[in-house]
């Protein structure tokens, strides 16, 4: 999936989706570093274990709710 998510930041940051450029910095692969960020801020616990192992999930939840807003924005 890396070739796909990088492809599509390129894609976002010359411009060449319906998306605004600055919308790039909400890609799969920058809300991951985000989370994981986080995991390491989070004390060594179960939680941590899951919350470490979902976070390609939690990452790509996180942006289809992004994208739904911004559609349901634009549709208003």
């Amino acid at each position: 999936m890396l070739p796909v998510f990088v492809y599509w930041f390129y894609l976002q940051i010359t411009g060449r989706t319906v998306f605004p450029k600055a919308f790039a910095f909400t890609n799969v692969l920058m809300i991951f570093a985000l989370l994981k960020g986080v995991s390491l801020l989070l004390p060594i616990s179960a939680f941590r274990l899951g919350f470490t192992n979902g976070l390609m999930s939690e990452s790509m939840v996180l942006w289809f709710g992004m994208m739904m807003a911004w559609e349901w924005r634009d549709q208003r």
